[in-house]
């Protein structure tokens, strides 16, 4: 069996802090097995080593400015820290960095060919650019693929955008939000409930709200 705290150990630690436990629980289970993952929004790249545990190949996008929000950053200083972290996953081209703004990148993208089962979208977190986002890389999503994101609930901004275009989305532990094709809604009054989990055997269930 895996379990993130396996392969975390050899990211900065720093790189993964803007998640807690319960969203890495989440997007652990919802990488495992993938073909294909877009990682809109990279970072440090702690998220991105999760997915390349998980799927088979991961298309990075930053431009490794940071945003207001969560604070801009100096580009080479930050693009070097992600180099470093995902240092093996890049060498081995398991993870393949698209190392500019999100729709330059959507449009290189789908120039490019590639399309993902799984796309993953935590970066600039304005209402605007998360709409654009949204808009941009939604026709790169296979058909039965989930689209999901970071910051719903905590970011009314996020929240916002996320519930105009998809109304049914559902919100897991605790700020992931996701949705697929013809997903019907969370039932009022419940949530998901981790029972428990790795990256090989996650065990979640629908229950009532406490």
């Amino acid at each position: 069996m895996y379990h993130y705290g396996a392969w975390i150990q050899d990211t900065d630690e720093t790189a993964h802090k803007h998640l807690n436990e319960n969203d890495w629980r989440t997007l652990s289970g919802l990488s495992y097995g993938r073909h294909t993952i877009i990682e809109v929004g990279c970072n440090q790249g702690g998220t991105t080593r999760l997915f390349a545990q998980g799927a088979e190949q991961v298309f990075a996008v930053d431009w490794f400015k940071g945003d207001v929000d969560m604070g801009e950053s100096d580009p080479g200083e930050l693009q070097q820290k992600f180099s470093q972290n995902c240092a093996d996953v890049l060498e081995s081209n398991r993870v393949i960095l698209y190392a500019m703004d999100t729709l330059t990148a959507a449009e290189q993208l789908r120039a490019d060919g590639v399309t993902a089962d799984m796309i993953f979208i935590d970066a600039d977190h304005s209402y605007e650019a998360c709409k654009a986002d949204i808009e941009a890389y939604l026709p790169l999503l296979r058909k039965g693929g989930v689209l999901c994101g970071h910051d719903v609930g905590s970011f009314p901004s996020v929240t916002q955008a996320v519930e105009e275009a998809f109304p049914n989305a559902w919100v897991l532990p605790d700020f992931i939000w996701l949705w697929r094709e013809k997903q019907n809604p969370m039932p009022a009054g419940y949530s998901i409930v981790w029972d428990t989990w790795t990256t090989r055997h996650a065990v979640a269930r629908v229950a009532p709200e406490k």
